[in-house]
């Protein structure tokens, strides 16, 4: 059974998201981009953060992938300008849906992104949008 997930992006001057919604590559068994990147204002996320991910989340298992997502027809410029100027957290939905995990990603020596264990907060669901937005606030820390 797949996990659930999807990526935002926070810019780092403008505080704006950008979520970015995955799916399942069923022949090789790891999630791929999917669809377009969509942009999320500062106070939007800060007033329905919760409501908009796990939105996004629930429809994880109804995609199916036929194109290429918008992210993937960017340039190599514009793929290295969205990295560099955001900073990325995964967010994926676990356990029956009873926690969410956010799990930011630091730059490594190559210049990619990995994510470690002891960075991961866990949200424990039901919780509010305060509690959430407060927390993934946290874990946008954690980036670098």
């Amino acid at each position: 059974m797949s996990i659930p997930g999807l990526d935002l992006y926070q810019h780092k001057k403008s505080g704006n998201f950008t979520l970015l919604n995955l799916v399942e590559n069923k022949e090789f068994g790891f999630d791929d981009a999917y669809g377009p990147l969509i942009p999320i204002a500062e106070d939007t996320m800060h007033a329905n953060g919760l409501e908009i991910v796990l939105e996004h989340l629930r429809e994880y298992d109804k995609r199916e992938k036929h194109a290429k997502a918008e992210i993937d027809q960017l340039s190599k410029q514009d793929q290295t300008k969205l990295e560099k100027n955001n900073r990325t957290v995964g967010v994926t939905l676990r356990n029956d849906g009873k926690e969410l995990w956010l799990s930011p990603t630091r730059k490594n020596a190559r210049g990619g992104g990995v994510g470690y264990e002891e960075d991961r907060i866990v949200v424990q669901m039901p919780c509010d949008n305060e509690s959430f937005y407060q927390q993934l606030m946290e874990t946008f820390v954690r980036c670098t």
